[in-house]
Order: C-alpha cells, then structure tokens, then sequence
C-alpha cells in the first residue's frame, strides 16, 4: 500500500480546519471498492483515536495537526499508532513543521499543508513499514465472533464459545505474528455490515 510517485503530487486546501482536511486524505488515498476509511477510530483501548484509517489489505492511520492544534499529545500518539497500523502518516499545518519532525519517527509518513489557502499540499516523506507493531492492541479491533471465526479457521484448537474475549485475544496473539494478524483484522473488518465508515 505503499504510494507511487505520481500520487505524490498535490492537493489544494481550502481552510486549514481538521474536518477539510480530512475530506482532502479522503480524495488523496483513492479508495477502492472493498476498502473502508474509517473516521475516529478507537485504538489501544479507546487510550487515543486515530483521525483517518485506512482499511485495506492492511490498516493505516493519518494523525492529523491543523492550525488550531498543538503537538502536546503526539509523542503519545505516536506510541499508540505504532501498537496497531501497518503504515502511519502524519498531515500538519506548515506552523508545525520544524517540531513535528524532530518528534516523528522515521517510518512514519509526513505531509505537509501550506499555510497559503491556494497552496499544495506536500508529500515530505511517505511512509515505510511499522516493525514495533504488538498483537494485542491489534487484537482489540475483533469482535468476539470474528476472534471465534478466526482461531476455528486456524484449526489448532477447538473452540469454545464460553471462552471469553480476553482468552480469545490471547489464544490469536500466541499464533499469529502482529502483521499477519493486522491483515486477517482488516478483513474482517472489511466484511462487517453499516459499519461507521467515513
């Protein structure tokens, strides 16, 4: 999922508000039939939200900045969006560039939006595989009979319905490695009906 150089071109933004920008990601990322953005995803417990994810073969998350926002929690977020997405970007507003950079890892993606209301809406980096991801935090996406269909579907153990959900997340996380597990969680995902799409 990662990007090619001829989508790294630019958009142009209207406002610098969060809600027109995330209309912008909507556009720029070019969903395919199958795929969900997803808008204030709860992630790690509902400890943070991720602005924008991306449900598609993988999940990816956009954190986003505007003008009005302030990089106070981000070093936090960042922690909780390398828990659980395969591919993270961050979208600010040109005020915090110099910060925002010397916070970000270097997996994660970086947009930036000019100040200017005609301006382009730059592509600094684009994002490279997440290596810290932990099964358990993604493991929190699953509905319980997603977590059921899932281990019966591996044949390893014979399921029982009276397990809960907590053993359930913790039977998957011992069988499968955090990005295979992150995919199979997309899936399903992808399969759920009038689910809260963007």
């Amino acid at each position: 999922m990662m990007f090619n150089e001829t989508d790294v071109s630019c958009i142009h933004l209207p406002e610098m508000y969060e809600s027109d920008i995330k209309l912008r990601i909507r556009d720029f990322v070019s969903v395919q039939a199958g795929e969900l953005l997803v808008d204030e995803l709860p992630i790690c417990g509902h400890s943070a939200r991720a602005d924008l994810a991306w449900v598609s073969d993988t999940i990816s998350g956009y954190e986003i900045k505007s003008q009005n926002d302030t990089l106070s929690r981000l070093s936090k977020q960042v922690d909780f969006y390398d828990r659980v997405f395969h591919y993270s970007t961050l979208v600010v507003a040109e005020k915090h560039v110099a910060s925002a950079k010397r916070m970000l890892p270097e997996h994660w993606g970086f947009w930036v939006v000019p100040t200017n209301k005609l301006s382009e809406f730059v592509i600094e980096r684009e994002p490279s595989t997440n290596e810290h991801k932990c099964g358990a935090a993604i493991s929190e996406f699953l509905w319980t009979h997603e977590l059921l269909e899932i281990i019966s579907e591996l044949g390893k153990v014979e399921v029982r319905e009276s397990w809960s959900r907590k053993k359930l997340r913790q039977l998957l996380v011992s069988e499968l490695d955090p990005t295979l597990l992150l995919q199979i969680t997309a899936a399903k995902m992808k399969l759920r009906q009038r689910w809260r799409a963007a």
